[in-house]
C-alpha cells in the first residue's frame, strides 16, 4: 500500500502532516511530487500553481523558496522540501518520488543519495525522458513509469526503459494486461489511485501488486481483513 501524497484524504497532500499520518499507518510506501522553485530547491508540489491548494495564484517555478516558504497549504501546513520529507520518510517506508518537471533528476538524486536512500526509492514519471535520464545517472536506479491509459505499447515502453514497474490507472489494470505485464515483459503492475474496498478487492484478483491511495487507514485495515 502506497499512501498518494502522503495521506492525501486524511491531510493536506504533499506536507509533513500528510506524510506523517501514512507514517503512522504503516503504509509500505509513500508517494510525493517533487517540483523546484526559482532558486533551485525542491519542493513538495503537485500542480504547476499554487492556487487550488494554497489560494495564491503563481507559478511554483516563478517563485523563490523564500517565498513558497510563507504560503500554506489547505490554510495550516507548510510547503516541504524534499529533503525534509526525505528526512521524515527516512527507512520508515519506500519513498516515491515522482519527477513532475525536467531538469530535477540529478538533484533530486543528490538528496536522496545523501541520506542513504538511493537503493530504497522508486522514481516514477509519465514522461519516458526524464526517467532516461535518471537511469543514465544512477544506472542502479528502480524505474517505475506511469501511464493512464495503458497498453501493451506502454508495456514494452516500460520495458525498454528498464523499469521494473507499471504503475497504472486503476482503471487500465485488467487482468490480461497484468498477465501481460509479468509473462511477457517481467514488469510489476502497480495500480493509482484507489481509495474503496471493492476496488482493491477487484485490482487485488486481477493480480495488482501495489496500489496507491489517498485513504491509507481504510486501504490497510482491508489488508488486514484479509488475513
Amino acid at each position: 500500500m502506497i499512501g498518494h501524497r502522503g495521506a492525501a484524504g486524511i491531510a493536506p497532500e504533499n506536507t509533513l502532516a500528510s506524510l506523517r499520518a501514512a507514517l503512522m499507518l504503516g503504509v509500505d510506501g509513500v508517494e510525493g511530487d517533487v517540483r523546484r522553485s526559482r532558486d533551485g530547491v525542491l519542493v513538495l508540489m503537485h500542480d504547476d500553481t499554487l492556487e487550488r491548494v494554497t489560494g495564491v495564484q503563481g507559478a511554483v517555478a516563478e517563485c523563490d523558496w523564500a517565498q513558497l516558504a510563507t504560503l500554506r497549504v489547505a490554510g495550516s501546513e507548510p510547503i516541504p522540501t524534499l529533503g525534509d520529507w526525505l528526512e521524515l520518510v527516512g527507512e520508515q517506508a519506500e519513498p516515491v518520488i515522482e519527477l513532475k518537471v525536467d531538469g530535477i533528476e540529478e538533484a533530486c538524486l543528490r538528496e536522496v543519495r545523501r541520506r542513504g536512500l538511493a537503493r530504497r526509492a522508486l522514481w516514477i514519471s509519465f514522461a519516458t525522458e526524464r526517467l532516461r535520464r535518471l537511469r543514465q545517472l544512477d544506472p542502479e536506479a528502480r524505474i517505475g513509469a506511469l501511464y493512464a491509459g495503458a497498453t501493451e505499447r506502454s508495456l514494452q515502453e516500460a520495458s525498454d526503459l528498464g523499469a521494473t514497474i507499471v504503475d497504472v490507472l486503476y482503471k487500465d489494470a485488467s487482468a490480461e494486461l497484468v498477465r501481460t505485464a509479468r509473462q511477457r515483459y517481467g514488469l510489476q503492475v502497480w495500480a493509482w489511485t484507489v481509495n474503496d474496498e471493492p476496488t482493491m478487492a477487484a485490482l487485488a484478483h486481477n493480480g495488482v501488486q501495489a496500489l496507491t491511495t489517498d485513504r491509507p487507514d481504510l486501504a490497510l485495515a482491508w489488508r488486514r481483513s484479509l488475513s
